[in-house]
């Protein structure tokens, strides 16, 4: 039994791991619960993406009025910003279940800037090339010239780069807002979904009850070094921490 009145927590990423390693040994008894965690946990994990994404495409807006700040800081928040949207939803890897936000949620518009989006990410921001789609011009221009230059000529290296496109920006804004929604919705029912089947598999599933034991989750230690109050991680809220790890000296 799981006593309810203890503060006393279970580390469900560890569980999911041992659940799949059982899976892959022949033992699938444990499979819905596995499912049920790595849904959640992905949903969760893709929401905080997208939630980045806005937050500096809200960033990029408050500094326009800020020349110095605009030059600055503009492209790098913009770069975030494209590449923890299309982490969120472009990106296919075993490590993280898929929402498929672009077929699930976007209207057929939409889902047109969501490719250009996904080109301008995998074109002209990681690879030195033209890009593709509407927003992948003119993102790199290098140029070597010649011109005399006190009665010689004398060879020059010129540039041109984008800071950000106000268009792309838009549309990505118009992207992030749906997606939030749907992602944030999604969460909410597999956090519900998880939270019934554990409900029901402490008082039926003493097989499962087992293995959940030997799974402890300390928040301090997880925690450490962030500051975080103790009672936050035993309530009903979001719990986010930042680590910055300086270089060593």
């Amino acid at each position: 039994m799981i006593d309810l009145n203890e503060k006393k927590a279970f580390d469900l990423t560890a569980l999911a791991d041992e659940f799949e390693r059982r899976k892959n040994a022949g033992d699938n008894r444990f499979e819905k619960y596995r499912v049920l965690i790595e849904e959640f946990e992905a949903a969760a994990s893709i929401l905080r993406d997208l939630r980045a994404a806005e937050a500096s495409l809200r960033t990029l807006e408050a500094i326009q009025l800020t020349p110095e700040m605009r030059v600055d800081f503009a492209q790098a928040l913009f770069t975030h910003a494209v590449l923890c949207y299309c982490r969120a939803t472009v990106s296919e890897t075993n490590a993280r279940r898929r929402i498929n936000v672009d077929t699930k949620a976007f209207t057929p518009e939409q889902f047109k800037k969501h490719l250009d989006i996904k080109n301008l990410r995998s074109t002209a921001m990681a690879h030195y090339h033209k890009g593709l789609g509407k927003h992948g011009d003119i993102w790199v221009h290098d140029k070597v010239a010649m011109r005399p230059v006190d009665g010689r000529l004398s060879s020059i290296d010129i540039f041109k780069r984008t800071n950000y496109r106000a268009d792309a920006a838009h549309d990505l804004f118009e992207l992030l807002t749906v997606a939030i929604s749907y992602v944030s919705s999604e969460r909410m029912r597999r956090k519900t979904s998880l939270d019934e089947a554990i409900a029901v598999a402490i008082t039926k599933d003493e097989a499962f009850v087992e293995r959940l034991k030997a799974h402890s989750f300390d928040p301090d230690v997880f925690f450490q070094g962030l500051g975080k109050p103790p009672d936050e991680f035993w309530q009903d809220i979001y719990v986010t921490g930042e680590t910055l790890t300086p270089p060593d000296s």
